[in-house]
Parts: C-alpha cells; sequence; structure tokens
C-alpha cells in the first residue's frame, strides 16, 4: 500500500509531463477516403520517429490521388489549445467538421518533421512543391495544372490567442483559393513542427504576460492558471485523497481490547 502510495504520483506526473510536450495533427477533406474510418482519432502519444508514418498511413494510395495537399505548419500549437482558444480557430474547426474524411492525433511527442513529411508526400506522388507565402496567399502559385501538388504554409508561432486567430485567417485564405482551383479535390494536414515550451522552462514567462500597466492588479497584470497549474492540481488532488484514504483505513482497524485464557485442564 505504501509502495503504491508512493509510486502512483510519480506515475501520473511522468504522464503529464509526456502529455505536456507534444504536438497535434488533424487532417481532413471534402473528399471521401474510403481506407479512413470515419472520425478516426487517436488519444495514446505517437513517437516522433513514428509521426509521418501514422499520419499518412490512413490516407493510402488514395492521397496521391488528390490533386493538392496542403501542409499547414503552425509552430507551439497543443491540443488544449483547440478547446481554449476555440474562438480563435472557428474557421479551422468549421472546415475539419464539415469535411468527409477527419483524422486526428492529438498528441505526436516533441514535433513533426515538416520538410521530412512534405518530401514523403512528393516522392510518393511525384507532386509538384508550392510554397505558399502568408503574405499574400495567391491561387495561381498554388496548383499550376499539370500534376498534383504539395503545397506547404508556414505560419508564425502560436504565441498568443491573437496569432492564432490570425493564423486562422491565413488558413482560411489557402482553403478558399485551392477551392477556386480543383474544388473540393483537396486535403489539408495541420500540425507543428515546434513544442510548445514547458511552463517551467521559461525564465521570464510572467514578465512577457505582464501588460505595461504595472500598478494593475495582480489578476490582471499575469495568467496565473492554465493547463499545467490545472494539470498538477489534479494531480496533487489525488494524492491527497489516496493519502487520506490510507490514514482512514489504518484508522480503523481495531485490535481486541483483551485476550480470553485457555480453559483450564482437570
Amino acid at each position: 500500500m505504501k509502495l503504491l502510495t508512493v509510486l502512483l504520483p510519480i506515475a501520473l506526473v511522468s504522464a503529464v509531463s509526456a502529455f505536456e510536450n507534444t504536438v497535434p495533427c488533424l487532417a481532413w477533406s471534402p473528399k471521401r477516403f474510403t481506407s479512413v474510418v470515419e472520425g478516426s482519432h487517436d488519444q495514446y502519444v505517437v513517437l516522433q520517429k513514428d509521426a509521418i508514418d501514422t499520419i499518412l498511413a490512413p490516407f493510402g494510395s488514395e492521397l496521391c490521388q488528390t490533386k493538392v495537399v496542403a501542409i499547414v505548419d503552425q509552430p507551439e500549437i497543443h491540443t488544449s489549445d483547440f478547446a481554449q482558444y476555440s474562438d480563435a480557430l472557428e474557421s479551422i474547426k468549421k472546415h475539419s467538421s464539415e469535411a468527409a474524411t477527419r483524422i486526428q492525433h492529438q498528441y505526436i511527442d516533441k514535433h513533426v518533421d515538416i520538410d521530412q513529411l512534405v518530401g514523403r508526400i512528393a516522392q510518393l506522388c511525384d507532386s509538384t512543391l508550392a510554397i505558399v507565402n502568408p503574405q499574400g496567399i495567391s491561387k495561381d502559385e498554388i496548383y499550376s495544372g499539370n500534376s498534383n501538388t504539395v503545397a506547404l504554409l508556414e505560419l508564425p508561432s502560436a504565441h498568443s490567442e491573437m496569432t492564432l486567430a490570425k493564423n486562422d485567417a491565413l488558413v482560411d485564405d489557402l482553403i478558399k483559393a485551392i477551392k477556386e482551383n480543383v474544388g473540393d479535390d483537396y486535403a489539408v494536414i495541420l500540425t507543428s513542427s515546434a513544442a510548445k515550451a514547458p511552463l517551467h522552462s521559461k525564465r521570464s514567462t510572467f514578465e512577457k504576460r505582464a501588460p505595461y500597466n504595472v500598478n494593475a492588479p495582480i489578476f490582471q497584470k499575469y495568467q496565473l492558471f492554465n493547463t499545467g497549474v490545472f494539470m498538477a492540481i489534479a494531480v496533487v488532488a489525488m494524492f491527497i485523497g489516496i493519502v487520506v484514504i490510507g490514514i482512514t483505513w489504518l484508522g480503523s482497524i481495531q485490535t481486541p481490547a483483551r485476550f480470553d485464557s485457555k480453559p483450564k485442564r482437570n
């Protein structure tokens, strides 16, 4: 019991750390891919070395029959951001939820090698590579009309909700430009080339989040509650619950007040 009480919190803390340093991958297409199970998603952690194979495997050979495969690199995004910044990612969530094919890998260890991902698709499908300029997305640079294309859009790091909202608008512009060229014959793979830095690794995290008004109340100056803090509180609460239950069980043990002597033999 004592050993379990010690090991369980350690295992929970390790699990929290493992899920924290991960990136998501969200892929969708208006086309129906017969090899993809509807609404498929994985909630386990995909190892970095297996990331590209895991991302591409559900599409099978049908991916090469798609005119445009758009790779969107959104550095420093985490799965929890889709819930925390739901309004900022409205267009991405709308396009993916309305798609005929949708695949989601919530946790990929560390990051996805975008160059290797683009290179793998281009090699498998003999595709043309198009680097999309986020400053001005043009439909002419996305699809040449001769062969299928891999279009790469590299977005700024997701440092704030405002940045995510701007990047969401860029993804929406990209999809509109693709539709003007090829209609619904496209697929989008959104993932990240860099995981969000853990909160404890940033020495000046609170300084960066503080406003210019130094006289403002503390709850306006700093973000004191986030996903990492919530997970830590949950682990501590579970640990305290285990300790309380253990102490209660130990306290309920009662020993006899006296022992009866053995009957004497005549």
